[in-house]
């Protein structure tokens, strides 16, 4: 199974300040933490969350499903970012399951807020 494709559960912690891509679509930085449901461990990662689905409820503290995306900067660098959704199809799964997109997922130039 592919990591790209795994939406996996996480729970939303933080999120920042309304920014908007080269398209216009407006989008926030965000600290999710994903459980491992094998070890009960816990890890804050950063993440993309699309401005609809705050618009749509999404809020701090809620559980939401989150798969790894690869976009283009406007520097023409691709990047990897944990992209966070609403929806119910999200499953818990390991770390070592999730591992090559928690390690992917670097904080861009743009997502310099301290953890």
């Amino acid at each position: 199974m592919s990591t790209q494709n795994l939406s996996v559960q996480v729970e939303l912690v933080k999120m920042f300040a309304v920014k908007a891509n080269v398209n216009g679509t407006e989008y926030r930085n965000c600290h999710v933490k994903f459980t491992d449901p094998v070890s009960g461990n816990s890890e804050t990662v950063w993440a993309r969350i699309w401005e609809t689905t705050v618009s749509n409820g999404a809020k701090v503290g809620d559980m939401l499903s989150a798969r790894l995306e690869a976009w283009t900067g406007t520097d023409g660098v691709v990047r990897e970012t944990l992209t966070v959704f609403a929806g119910s199809d999200a499953k818990q799964a390991s770390a070592s399951l999730f591992a090559n997109a928690l390690s992917a997922v670097k904080p861009a130039t743009d997502l310099n807020a301290p953890m």
